[in-house]
């Protein structure tokens, strides 16, 4: 039985406020330092697992904006920095309900935002670990893979090839993030604020080994979150959300009975 629409906008504003009070906590293995990046790294997609790709995105970007507010250090790329967090919740309640396509080509036109760039012909190499998630999100746009992988982590989110479909979807909605926060930031640094490129250039470079490995980690912590609440909801039969995005997109619709 369908929830009402007013339980998901209830469930956004909760969500909202979940990822407002995560965001203000810093994660980084690669300076440690607040404002270079926050939790919400990890909250973003979790909550576009849990909501989908239409609450689960305005969720983050309601509590991304509203933590920005308050802390302004986690401005990373301005006004723009909620974007990129919110195409990672974007990009997890997608493919987790089996919508592979329009990702696969978000991430493609954030990939070549970089290369037609003021940062692209100098740093083409920053890229390359985006290889391994870009296949992995072609794989499931190509494949009827997504939607039975998207069954799965709806209905046994616990079942061991199912903690990896999650795995994958959490490893490829972190490194969306990467592409559009770094995407924009290209043309932030070198446009709005005035850097030199070639000096951005470098600190982009030096953080290419380092970004895959914290963008992984990040990926691992979000995988046991995911299935560990997905698993209560069953159990506890507060199963209510949608299982596929055709189901999600009809709630905006509903009327009252």
């Amino acid at each position: 039985m369908r929830e009402p629409t007013s339980v998901y906008w209830a469930l956004t504003g909760v969500f909202a406020a979940f990822h407002l009070v995560v965001s203000l906590v810093p994660y980084s293995i690669v300076l440690g330092a607040s404002g270079v990046i926050s939790f919400g790294l990890i909250s973003g997609p979790l909550i576009g697992f849990l909501l989908g790709p239409i609450y689960g995105p305005i969720a983050v970007l309601l509590g991304s904006f509203l933590a920005i507010t308050i802390d302004p250090a986690l401005m990373v790329i301005g006004p723009f920095t909620p974007l990129a967090t919110g195409a990672g919740a974007l990009a997890a309640g997608a493919l987790r309900s089996g919508r592979a396509l329009p990702i696969l080509a978000i991430y493609i036109c954030a990939l070549l935002a970089f290369v037609l760039g003021p940062l692209g012909n100098i740093a083409p190499l920053f890229l390359i670990p985006h290889a391994l998630s870009l296949t992995i999100v072609g794989i499931l746009a190509a494949t009827r893979v997504s939607e039975r992988a998207s069954k799965m982590m709806m209905l046994e989110p616990d079942a061991p090839s199912t903690v990896m479909s999650v795995l994958a979807v959490a490893f490829a909605s972190v490194m969306l993030d990467n592409a559009i926060g770094n995407s924009i930031a290209s043309y932030y640094f070198v446009y709005a604020v005035g850097a030199d490129p070639v000096t951005m250039a470098g600190y982009f470079l030096s953080a290419l080994f380092i970004y895959p490995i914290e963008r992984s980690i990040a990926a691992l912590l979000i995988t046991p979150l995911y299935v560990a609440v997905r698993t209560a909801m069953i159990q506890t039969n507060l199963d209510f959300l949608p299982e596929s995005s055709s189901e999600e997109e009809k709630q905006p619709t509903e009327t009252k009975g």
